[in-house]
Formats: structure tokens, sequence, C-alpha cells
């Protein structure tokens, strides 16, 4: 399932509108290559890295939860400062 709720096509790409993102409430958008949406768009393609390799990592997880990257960078701001414990 996406976070997408609405995709409109522009010229050679697709702005698609994402649910409000859990830690901030903003909505967001993302602008896709047309084929790259398409391949990934019907459920049954590749994963969303595969089908969006022009798509920054932030963009992907937007349209797949809905979170901005700068929130997730902030939900995940103390795991990324502590050292694993196998290092």
């Amino acid at each position: 399932m996406s976070a997408v709720t609405q995709a409109t096509y522009t010229g050679t790409v697709v702005v698609c509108t994402t649910r409000a993102c859990p830690m901030c409430g903003k909505i967001g958008t993302v602008e896709i290559p047309i084929s790259e949406y398409e391949a990934w768009n019907d459920g049954r393609g590749p994963l969303i890295q595969n089908a969006m390799p022009s798509v920054s990592a932030g963009d992907r997880e937007m349209l797949l939860s809905g979170t901005h990257d700068e929130c997730w960078d902030k939900m995940f701001a103390d795991e990324e400062e502590e050292p694993h414990p196998d290092m």
C-alpha cells in the first residue's frame, strides 16, 4: 500500500500527492518520470527502488509512508548517533 492519494500526469512526469506525514502532519508532493511511476504503481512490478532509480530514497519513502525525509531523519536521529553494538 502506498501513501499516494492523487497522481496527476503533467507532461513527462507524474505529480504524486501523499497523505499527511505522520510526524509533521503536512502533505507532500513528488514528481516522478511517467515510465518509473507506471512501472511501480500497479503493485505487481519491481520494488520501488528498482522501479524509480532517478527518485531519491527520501522521496521514495514519502511515496510509501507519507513521511518526509527531514521527519524521517528526526525520528531516527538518536539511532544514527549511537554506535552499533557489533562495532
